[in-house]
């Protein structure tokens, strides 16, 4: 019912009707209000744990940073030359046909091997 078109009743019943409909239009806008409470609700929470899953994001990306130099320094130390370097020059086009690994699938077996251990040592100190 639109709120400044209110007719002019003219019996008891109508009135009562007027004014069971208007009570109802505003109950209407109650509820909407009040599922518009519950969807800023619902989007704050979702917001504060997309928040944690983002804190916890970039600690595993700071973890993943630190575990990167570790590799690096390791590496070094060893006075090997990295295998990216070799991973970068070679072209696998012959090897992915032939479906043999190669040396940037040996290098990422590896590091996955190395993660897997560092992961199993920190599980144990635990």
């Amino acid at each position: 019912m639109h709120p400044h078109a209110v007719p002019t009743p003219s019996s008891t019943i109508e009135a009562y009707l007027l004014l069971k409909a208007a009570r109802a239009d505003r109950q209407v806008w109650l509820t909407q209000q009040n599922l518009v409470h519950q969807i800023i609700r619902c989007n704050t929470l979702t917001l504060q744990y997309n928040r944690i899953m983002l804190e916890k994001a970039q600690d595993e990306l700071r973890s993943a940073d630190r575990f990167v130099g570790h590799v690096r320094a390791t590496i070094r130390r060893s006075g090997v030359t990295t295998a990216c370097e070799y991973a970068m020059r070679e072209d696998y086009s012959s090897a992915a046909i032939s479906g043999e690994p190669h040396l940037g699938q040996s290098f990422s077996i590896c590091l996955i091997q190395i993660r897997c251990q560092a992961h199993l040592n920190q599980c144990y100190l635990m």
